[in-house]
């Protein structure tokens, strides 16, 4: 039988960087995975959504999660202000997300839209903000409806 082995210390958990507030209605959060690099990800909140660490919730903010899953995360928190760019600052975000050195920008860019309408709007509101991030990108060659119309 041989000798019993020393156990090895624990290894200090990577440190990850904190968000960063560009404003008080923008913030980005480079990924928080071992890459450490990531696609770009907008993230649209209500202005009084709640966006901070609750000892309530299991779930990390919104922020937080897609940061982890490996996304460069540009938070929105809307209406925004004019400072910003206005009530959706849409390229300010964008320019932002290309100048973090943990997006991985050429690879693409998400949204998710976690922002309450009213049920008469949320179609047409929703379209127009994929039109336009759409637009934004460059992607508007071939863009097509949800039934397969061209737009």
């Amino acid at each position: 039988m041989g000798e019993p082995s020393e156990a090895t210390p624990p290894s200090t958990p990577p440190s990850y960087p904190d968000p960063q507030q560009v404003s008080p209605h923008i913030t980005l959060q480079a990924p928080l995975s071992r890459r450490g690099k990531g696609p770009g990800l907008v993230l649209v909140v209500d202005h009084y959504a709640l966006v901070e660490k609750s000892d309530k919730h299991l779930d990390p903010p919104p922020l937080q999660k897609w940061a982890e899953e490996g996304f460069a995360v540009a938070q929105l928190q809307v209406p925004g202000k004019v400072e910003d760019g206005g009530e959706f600052p849409l390229q300010r975000v964008l320019e932002i997300l290309k100048g973090c050195e943990g997006c991985e920008y050429e690879k693409g860019v998400g949204l998710i839209c976690k922002r309450c309408l009213p049920l008469s709007s949320r179609s047409q509101r929703a379209k127009a903000t994929c039109n336009m991030i759409m637009e934004e990108l460059g992607m508007t060659d071939g863009m097509t409806s949800a039934d397969g119309r061209p737009t």
